[in-house]
């Protein structure tokens, strides 16, 4: 049996109107919800790591408001944004993010949940010089690197320091382009990924579903190519309720 109702134009009820017509709640699970984009401006909500020489991230007074990310001087020059240490996969976590790159082939980003606010590496995962680099111990996310030689967006997880098979998502990301990230992480700790609305695969075993997590994005020069901009324009993070 189908778990879908596809309605045409409206969908008649066959009760009175007066009279019930759905039984139960309409939302079984009541989600914690974090939209972190109204926080911007509160520094208490996340935490900044500007590691390089010249990097910024700022919010930006444009309309709709962005986050903007201006990356450094030198190459592999890196920085990252985190929010709060408070999610896992236990209560089926859930991220969303909304972000555009300027010049794909002089950068790399990675978008997801790591277990650490900032990291030695200030990306949980790279593909620095071409290698997977893992630094977070367990982490989970989007990760598009011009070291990688190619602007496809790959799907990865590490697991208790173990990084789980990466999974290349059959999209490019081009230059200038905006693209809408989700991942949902489920109570097994597999992960579940989504661009623009698109199912595009699932990691197995991506991160410990027990281990705290925040979301994090982070952005790093590649080639040499400085001063590129990443700008995020939304990130909410949501879980099952405690």
């Amino acid at each position: 049996m189908s778990q879908q109702l596809t309605t045409s134009r409206t969908l008649e009820f066959q009760d009175h109107s007066h009279k019930t017509n759905v039984f139960g709640p309409m939302i079984p699970r009541n989600p914690q919800f974090t939209d972190h984009f109204v926080d911007w401006v509160d520094t208490s909500k996340y935490t900044l790591t500007v590691g390089g020489s010249s990097d910024a991230i700022a919010f930006s007074a444009t309309a709709g408001g962005q986050c903007l990310f201006t990356l450094g001087q030198a190459d592999n020059d890196a920085c990252m944004l985190a929010g709060k240490l408070i999610w896992n996969g236990s209560k089926n976590c859930s991220l969303n993010a909304r972000v555009t790159i300027t010049d794909v082939s002089g950068v790399a980003l990675f978008v997801g949940f790591s277990d650490a606010e900032t990291e030695s590496n200030l990306l949980p995962m790279d593909y620095k010089d071409g290698t997977l680099v893992t630094t977070a111990d367990d982490a989970v996310g989007f990760i598009c690197d011009a070291d990688k030689g190619t602007s496809s967006i790959y799907l990865v997880g590490t697991k208790n320091t173990t990084n789980a098979t990466v999974v290349d998502s059959g999209v490019d990301w081009g230059d200038t382009q905006t693209k809408e990230l989700a991942i949902t992480v489920d109570t097994n700790g597999h992960a579940y990924f989504w661009i623009d609305g698109v199912s595009v695969g699932k990691v197995t075993d991506a991160v410990t579903a027990a281990t705290l997590l925040c979301p994090v994005v982070g952005g790093a020069v590649r080639a040499a190519d400085l001063g590129e901009t990443i700008n995020l324009r939304r990130l909410s993070v949501w879980e099952d309720e405690t």
